[in-house]
């Protein structure tokens, strides 16, 4: 958002309490889906790019339900904190002003105000506008970064189990290797480095860690993220994939849309109540159902990327809802 408005001319300082992201970066996955970059008119450099993913395997305790591989790129690992500073870099050159280890307003400047601190979001609660959620809408993802002989290069591995509450763990490419993880409703969070240690033993997933991380993910519908003064992004607003979780893209496009004063697409706000939909029946029946409407699911996100993901949005939205129908 600092970088599109200044780069419209308008005045922006961002404060920014992470001095160092490429040392410190946010705990992340680093997916986000390339149409979205080429929307916002973003093109990340070569070297905040970790891998360039084609495709995507899905197993249910061990067996393949989906295997894609396609012959164009959808989606890129991106290297968080390289990313954010880029991010940040590229808004100076545009005018704007940093303060880091920032202390935030208490009260709403006379500027315009952007929230985006993420899951937590103190200020926005601070002022009043955080919507109570259920703690069954977020997840505690635990993750382990470092060399593993699993990762494929240019392919996202997704694994539903039951040692997941959330139904999925994952293994993606890495600059440093590869990451392992795996996501559990927050009620369960004391049981997720236990389950993540048991489902590696049991898949014979190795992985030599550099870097551990625990990170609180919405898995919901957004709030309200507009008002007067004050609009708040991305997971600040819960303004994710109610399926998968938090996104690096849930925050870029919340920032286009907000800096070019639109509203959410209907089609963009109808996904999110299907996915919503979608992830409860997940989570509610037992998971040889689920394992089925994922595997419904992920050959109809095939055939959607073979028409290619730029255009996808709305043939998106047809996918969950034939997925909502056949499962």
């Amino acid at each position: 958002m600092a970088y599109l408005e200044a780069k419209k001319g308008e005045k922006v300082v961002l404060y920014e309490r992470n001095p160092n992201q490429e040392k410190n970066p946010k705990p992340c996955s680093g997916g986000c889906a390339t149409t979205w970059l080429n929307y916002v008119e973003l093109k990340p450099p070569k070297d905040v790019i970790a891998d360039e993913v084609t495709g995507y395997d899905i197993y249910f305790e061990g067996k393949e339900l989906v295997s894609y591989r396609g012959s164009r790129t959808i989606l890129y690992i991106l290297k968080r904190g390289y990313f954010e500073r880029w991010l940040q870099q590229e808004a100076e050159k545009e005018g704007a002003s940093v303060i880091y280890k920032a202390f935030y307003p208490s009260e709403i400047p006379d500027e315009h105000l952007v929230l985006a601190e993420g899951a937590g979001g103190f200020i926005k609660k601070s002022l009043g506008l955080d919507e109570k959620r259920k703690f069954t809408d977020f997840h505690t993802g635990v993750q382990l970064i470092g060399e593993t002989p699993n990762v494929e290069e240019h392919v996202v591995k997704i694994y539903l189990t039951k040692y997941a509450s959330t139904g999925y763990a994952w293994v993606f490419p890495h600059h440093l290797g590869g990451e392992v993880g795996l996501g559990v409703t927050l009620p369960h969070s004391k049981e997720a480095w236990p389950y993540l240690y048991k489902w590696m033993e049991e898949n014979g997933i190795k992985i030599n860690p550099v870097i551990k991380q625990t990170h609180i993910i919405p898995t919901n519908y957004p709030q309200k993220w507009r008002y007067e003064r004050v609009t708040i992004l991305g997971d600040d607003a819960y303004m994710t994939n109610p399926l998968t979780g938090g996104g690096i893209q849930a925050a870029l496009y919340s920032a286009y849309f907000a800096s070019n004063n639109r509203s959410l697409p209907l089609s963009l706000n109808l996904m999110y109540k299907l996915l919503y939909r979608m992830r409860n029946k997940f989570l509610s029946q037992p998971l040889d159902k689920s394992a089925r409407m994922i595997k419904t699911y992920g050959m109809e996100m095939g055939k959607v990327l073979d028409k290619g993901w730029e255009k996808s949005i709305g043939t998106n939205t047809r996918s969950i809802i034939k997925t909502l129908l056949l499962s």
